[in-house]
């Protein structure tokens, strides 16, 4: 009978002991499972066996030495010509177990690959490199730019201002020029500081808009890869099904083919043993007439 994963019992049992046998430290529990399977594929890769993780008739009787894969002995006393011819061919797998075997390992080679989710970790990535928000009002570039122009506005301001004081003293510089010019360049500068919150608010903005962006994107790869997945493990079941009837359907032509030679076997030998039996008669009778050739 065929053993195979998932088989339970004694047969099992006397499986995992002969594979101990040969080098496997497989637990004697009468259980076939992926261990077991995988001590049985071992063993069918190195005895030139078909490698299907079945153990079949071929595969037992190599491992027990019962193989039947070689004849009886051709020579044999008190068998025709015709009758030992028969008992001499070896055992070859039918076609149709070829057929089955070539099947069975392209359903095998033929398992679905699992998806690539590079893209979702890129899109993890790219969420937690944001960061939290922080901003310096002195490292913003377009804070930058109006500052430079409220400055060069001051200054004007400044010196047009002290420019019109001078006029008024003939002239001459005075500290009410000077506090005059210094507060027209502060009142520029007031302005520049009351736009600090736009600032900060735009800053912010632009941080949430990129946040969710980010957020958007690594919920699209999320859907995206769940997706792949689910598509994915569908094929594999489906594929491992395809898989288990193709190596079920090898293993039963196998056996098939395998009993139909134990079949012509046992009936030459049924014809051998009777032939065998004239023979002796014969040769008993013979000698009892004292005329045995």
């Amino acid at each position: 009978m065929n053993l195979s994963y998932g088989s339970r019992g004694d047969e099992v049992k006397r499986l995992q002991t002969a594979l101990n046998g040969q080098g496997y430290g497989l637990a004697v529990d009468g259980i076939y499972g992926p261990k077991t399977q995988a001590a049985v594929r071992d063993y069918q890769s190195k005895n030139n066996l078909a490698v299907d993780g079945i153990a079949g008739p071929l595969t037992q009787g190599k491992l027990y030495g019962t193989s039947g894969t070689s004849a009886p002995a051709s020579t044999i006393l008190g068998v025709s010509t015709r009758t030992a011819a028969g008992l001499k061919p070896a055992y070859t797998p039918s076609k149709e177990v070829e057929a089955a075997r070539k099947t069975a390992q392209e359903v095998e080679a033929s398992a679905p690959e699992a998806p690539q989710t590079d893209y979702l970790d890129a899109a993890w990535q790219a969420l937690q490199a944001q960061g939290p928000f922080s901003y310096d009002l002195a490292s913003d570039p377009l804070y930058g730019q109006y500052a430079a122009l409220y400055q060069k506005w001051g200054r004007q301001a400044m010196e047009d201002t002290m420019g019109q004081a001078a006029a008024l003293t003939g002239g001459y510089g005075s500290t009410y020029a000077e506090s005059a010019g210094a507060a027209a360049y502060g009142r520029w500068m007031d302005e520049l500081g009351a736009m600090a919150p736009e600032f900060y608010d735009r800053a912010l903005s632009g941080y949430e808009a990129e946040r969710s962006r980010l957020r958007d994107n690594f919920t699209a790869a999320q859907a995206r890869s769940t997706a792949e997945w689910d598509r994915y493990r569908a094929a594999r079941s489906d594929w491992e099904s395809d898989r288990a009837s193709a190596w079920d359907r090898a293993g039963e032509a196998a056996e098939m083919s395998y009993q139909e030679y134990q079949d012509l076997l046992s009936y030459w030998l049924e014809i051998a043993r009777m032939e065998n039996a004239d023979y002796r008669w014969q040769r008993e009778y013979a000698l009892k007439l004292g005329g045995w050739p």
